[in-house]
């Protein structure tokens, strides 16, 4: 069985990751960290929750809003995927 799954991973090669998508999630983390603390500082002084949660929110809108590129920039770094064999088939009849 494991001789047929590797035949078929052979087969099946897509590449998925972009090379810009690890700078990408380290500027999330970094932001998302930075948005929270500053949502539970201003929740702590004011001592609400709703509060907190809606600078924490706002703070995703805002965050979402700088990371995530428009729709050009995913095109820069093209994959070059793996491209097909011709494949001859004899039909005998």
């Amino acid at each position: 069985m494991s001789s047929i799954v590797q035949e078929i991973q052979k087969k099946l090669v897509f590449p998925v990751d972009y090379p810009s998508q690890r700078a990408l999630a380290s500027k999330t983390q970094l932001l998302t960290k930075v948005v929270a603390l500053i949502a539970f500082a201003y929740g702590l002084y004011t001592q609400s929750i709703c509060n907190l949660l809606m600078a924490y929110a706002a703070g995703l809108l805002v965050i979402a809003l700088v990371v995530v590129p428009a729709y050009p920039a995913y095109n820069k770094q093209k994959l070059t995927f793996v491209v097909p064999k011709p494949v001859t088939v004899d039909i005998v009849g």
